[in-house]
């Protein structure tokens, strides 16, 4: 027995997290990351801060509560949050012209989230910027795959305002 409390407790509106634990969790790291990258200035901080908080989320939390409705609302905070964060390290990354680690992290990105569109984008950026635009298409015929068809012709206008071109007409 870890302890005299039981981690989830019944009220009278529902199930909760027993506030008599103090418990630290990846939820906290994570929470905790967030915060220092919205508050930091300095952006090589902040992508190390960004980057910390992307290589902690795995995907789902709780994933074996997911049906549980009372859970939805803490999943779909944290997917959101881990999006959000993600899609901005992949922007900076790309700002800094760092075509490897863009690279790295979008993969990494559609691991977690295959619907991920913004991560499909850079990484064909980063794919096309290392000199790859064999293994970019490649990259597209997954998106395809993975994307609603509305997902991916909006990858695709993305690609094409970008002047993305040398994906040629293999997808325009």
């Amino acid at each position: 027995m870890v302890s005299e409390y039981q981690l989830i407790e019944t009220t009278t509106n529902g199930y909760r997290f027993n506030p008599k634990l103090r418990i630290k969790t990846d939820l906290d790291l994570f929470d905790h990351l967030w915060t220092l990258a919205q508050q930091s200035g300095a952006t090589s901080a902040k992508v190390d801060i960004m980057k910390e908080a992307v290589n902690l989320y795995k995907g789902s939390m709780l994933s074996s509560w997911d049906s549980d409705t009372w859970m939805k609302p803490t999943i779909t905070h944290y997917e959101l949050r881990y999006k959000g964060i993600v899609n901005e390290l992949l922007k900076t990354l790309a700002e800094q012209n760092d075509f490897y680690n863009l690279h790295k992290y979008a993969a990494q990105a559609i691991s977690v989230d295959a619907g991920n569109v913004k991560a499909y984008y850079w990484m064909v950026i980063a794919t096309c910027n290392l000199g790859s635009e064999e293994m970019a298409l490649t990259q597209l015929s997954t998106a395809e795959k993975n994307l609603t068809e509305e997902e991916f012709a909006d990858l695709l206008r993305m690609l094409r305002d970008a002047k993305i071109t040398p994906l040629g007409d293999a997808f325009y």
